[in-house]
């Protein structure tokens, strides 16, 4: 009836959505079907860059992704943030449609602008498992390198879906085999974190079996041991800070000791009082104690810095 009304079929709500939008990302296939029969555009973007295929993939209604392929959905139209329907059916673990798309020439390579394939999202998603099988089936290179340029690098690992489950100790020890490869391949991001890493990080047995199946390089080894040479030297700067406030705090401690020590000497020199001579000689000798003590956190300033050095 609508339609019959010449209503207009390229209106946007506020999020810039048209009807299709909302048509296919509610899986509502026979109003799809509608829309595009009375021209409704096949491309059009929202705020995010979101096209019909996007959200459809995004929300894992295949038979909509069939329909927008057959009638000639771009296949690896990006959406602002360079992510393809592919990447979008990879993150939300999404394995029909994703066979789907690659079905069709989706590109099991590309990547984003943060520098992530779909085998990357893969690899990081709550139940990406079959998915990342999938691309692995399908010539998804787990050697490609990550271009530099990509600014930001990736963050995503903080910004995956809740419920995934935290590293525990059969990842741990999964992790320790991989150690034992004798030629692992090479796949990183800007940040140095390659599938596997992201599949360790969260915790996730199967899919880090996979990516060693497959050639994944275990760089995890290295990147501990980076990671705990951080921790050692910001531990390290940490410590020599507090130890050189302690020596301030000393050196001050002791010069105002000695200045008591010499006032009151000054006094019993004047009077010939007994107490002012005591209360100096217990000033000297205090001062005298806390230099033994200024000679100790000299020796610990210095060994720290030693470490430092190594």
């Amino acid at each position: 009836m609508l339609l019959n009304n010449r209503v207009n079929l390229n209106a946007r709500d506020i999020k810039e959505r048209q009807s299709i939008h909302l048509a296919a990302h509610l899986g509502h296939l026979e109003v799809v079907k509608l829309l595009l029969s009375c021209s409704a555009d096949i491309s059009c973007r929202d705020k995010q860059g979101f096209t019909p295929i996007h959200v459809a993939a995004l929300s894992g209604h295949i038979e909509v992704v069939k329909c927008l392929l057959r009638h000639g959905a771009e296949i690896d139209e990006v959406d602002v943030l360079g992510n393809t329907a592919l990447h979008m059916a990879c993150y939300t673990c999404q394995r029909r449609v994703a066979s789907e798309l690659i079905y069709y020439g989706a590109g099991v390579n590309q990547t984003n602008v943060r520098g992530c394939t779909p085998l990357h999202l893969s690899a990081m998603a709550t139940d990406g498992a079959e998915c990342l099988e999938l691309l692995l089936n399908n010539g998804a290179d787990i050697n490609v390198q990550v271009n530099s340029h990509h600014g930001q690098g990736v963050r995503l690992v903080s910004e995956a879906p809740s419920g995934a489950v935290a590293l525990g100790k059969n990842t741990a020890l999964l992790l320790e085999s991989m150690l034992r490869r004798p030629h692992p391949a090479v796949w990183e991001n800007k940040e140095g974190k390659s599938p596997l890493h992201m599949a360790a990080i969260r915790g996730c047995c199967t899919r880090s079996e996979l990516l060693i199946q497959n050639g994944a390089r275990q760089k995890y080894h290295g990147y501990l041991e980076e990671q705990k040479k951080k921790r050692k030297r910001k531990a390290l700067t940490d410590d020599l800070e507090d130890l050189k406030k302690k020596r301030a705090r000393m050196e001050a401690d002791i010069c105002a000791l000695q200045k008591s020590a010499d006032e009151y000497a000054e006094k019993a020199e004047s009077s010939n009082n007994l107490t002012f001579i005591t209360k100096s000689n217990s000033f000297r000798r205090t001062a005298k104690e806390k230099k033994t003590s200024l000679q100790k956190i000299g020796k610990q300033i210095d060994e720290k810095l030693a470490e430092m050095k190594e």
